[in-house]
């Protein structure tokens, strides 16, 4: 009766109860059935991963931070839990939040749940920053973190931080839209960015055919630099 409950009314209840029934639900204080009863509820609900319930766990952890510590032990660490969580997340997770769920999500390997918290509101730079900081492979989130970006902000990012995986998006933007390269032109990844386009088929954008750049690229070819040699190469007369 009482995993029951816990799996079909918890949710129902005032959010300030539920949060102290997750504090203490395995607290020694208590008998061994309302513990067991309670943990074997919760589990029950996560494993039936109905979207009310994800909508719960968001709304209870919005209220309180360490309810995510309360009840990670029950959340498998699979793919398909993520995407419940994920389906369901709220558009604006805070900062102390936040926190949390990275400790979860780089226990757990969920670089598309991090992405989805760290939301569109933060500056692109800013959010790859938190999920290479925070995670083994923060790669495997790299298309949640974009979607929903501007092209602009895609391809400036990519030349502010030149890293390989945003790099990679960047170039399939770029290949149809060279005149982006312009945002570009003050980061210190726009060579890298520059030489990856040309590798993938894309053609010299006109507008870094300019003084400043062009020395910049013969400076690179009298060092012997493979990437000033690249872009040399594809220059036109």
């Amino acid at each position: 009766a009482l995993v029951m409950w816990v799996e079909v009314r918890l949710p129902e209840i005032r959010d300030q109860d539920a949060l102290w029934i997750l504090q203490h639900h395995r607290s020694e204080g208590h008998s061994t059935w309302w513990t067991n009863g309670v943990s074997r509820g919760l589990e029950l609900a996560i494993e039936r991963r109905t979207p009310a319930w994800a909508r719960t766990l968001w709304r209870w952890w919005s209220r309180q931070t360490d309810a995510v510590d309360w009840i990670r032990e029950h959340l498998e660490g699979s793919p398909v839990v993520e995407t419940w969580l994920v389906d369901q997340i709220p558009r604006d997770v805070d900062e102390d939040l936040l926190e949390k769920l990275i400790g979860v999500c780089r226990e757990r390997g969920w670089a598309v749940l991090l992405a989805a918290a760290l939301g569109t509101a933060r500056p692109l730079v800013d959010a790859v920053a938190v999920m290479r900081a925070g995670l083994e492979c923060p790669e495997a989130g790299v298309d949640a973190l974009i979607s929903g970006r501007s092209d602009v902000e895609i391809v400036t990012a990519a030349a502010a931080i030149n890293w390989p995986p945003l790099i990679e998006r960047a170039v399939a933007i770029t290949k149809g839209r060279h005149e982006l390269f312009a945002v570009a032109l003050e980061h210190p990844g726009l060579v890298a960015l520059l030489v990856a386009h040309l590798s993938n088929g894309g053609a010299f954008p006109a507008e870094l055919v300019r003084s400043d750049f062009l020395r910049t690229i013969f400076d690179g070819v009298m060092r012997h630099d493979p990437q000033a040699e690249i872009i040399a190469n594809r220059l036109t007369a």
